[in-house]
């Protein structure tokens, strides 16, 4: 009887907890179709990246809250799966110009999916949520997107401890510089100023490549 009684309140307590409703923001990273009307989203915010499931209606406005890269507020509840539901959707920040110019989409996207392949699921991240929230703002209004880019994938990998300095880095000495000085810069203009060439740049993303895929 005691044990019955035990797991009746343990499955009260289950139940009451997915019932409440709690708020969280997050940049949409991908966004797929579930079923006519749902959209399932993966979502980094400061708790990691969690994934929402929603009922979406066919108006541009609801469509704007679930594209990748919209910086939004969600109220949902827990489920049984791990799929969060839905209860409604604010938007904070649709980064608009970003769609309008293909540099800065595709610099956009490349940072997106740096974080899809680079953070676990359910893995807090506040201080990077907080960065990429920043880079992405800087994005819209930068006139030289590949730096913003270069330099959020070179934070990155500080951030998850898989940048070195060692004899064994891949670059030469001015470019250790040049990683240095992208690395630990938290002036934009900076950025906006060093215009990096293929060779750089592509050192720069084989090396995100090989040591987050180790």
């Amino acid at each position: 009887m005691n044990l019955c009684y035990h797991e009746a309140i343990l499955s009260f307590q289950s139940l009451k907890q997915m019932s409440e409703f709690h708020q969280i923001e997050g940049v949409i990273l991908r966004s797929f179709n579930y079923k006519e009307k749902q959209k399932i989203l993966s979502v980094f915010t400061k708790d990691g990246i969690l994934s929402f499931i929603t009922y979406v209606s066919k108006n541009k406005a609801s469509g704007a809250l679930c594209e990748p890269t919209s910086c939004v507020n969600f109220t949902y509840s827990k489920s049984r799966s791990d799929l969060l539901k839905v209860k409604e959707i604010n938007l904070i920040n649709a980064h608009i110009s970003l769609r309008n110019n293909y540099e800065k989409i595709e610099s956009a996207s490349n940072i997106l999916r740096s974080l899809v392949k680079s953070q676990l699921p359910g893995k807090p991240s506040p201080l990077l949520y907080q960065l990429t929230k920043v880079y992405l703002k800087q994005l819209c209004k930068s006139i030289y997107p590949k730096g913003i880019e270069i330099s959020f994938l070179l934070k990155l990998m500080r951030h998850e401890g898989l940048l070195s300095f060692e004899k064994d880095s891949p670059f030469t000495n001015e470019e250790t510089i040049l990683v240095k000085a992208l690395t630990f810069t938290k002036d934009f203009s900076l950025l906006e100023e060093i215009h990096l060439d293929g060779i750089f740049t592509g050192k720069v993303e084989n090396l995100f490549n090989e040591t987050v895929n180790v």
